[in-house]
């Protein structure tokens, strides 16, 4: 999936009262792991740790969760 808004918070679970890890940029592609409801989870890839915005430093998280509605789906090879 791609981030299609000007930015996504990567939050540490589905729903808008968890706390925030990442902000990740318009366009930063990430890997699906979960849906939950219009919860999606996603891997914090190494890239989203050098370009998004680090709102929490990172403890053991290797995913996070993202609102559907600030999704893109994106074809494989596709970037």
């Amino acid at each position: 999936m791609r981030v299609k808004a000007g930015h996504a918070n990567v939050q540490t679970g589905p729903s808008s009262g968890n706390e925030v890890l990442v902000l990740a940029a318009k366009g930063t592609v990430l890997p699906v792991l979960a849906h939950r409801g219009e919860w999606v989870q996603v891997g914090l890839t190494p890239e989203l740790r050098k370009t998004g915005m680090v709102m929490r430093w990172y403890k053991n998280e290797n995913n996070g969760w993202i609102h559907d509605s600030l999704l893109e789906v994106v074809k494989a090879g596709d970037k």
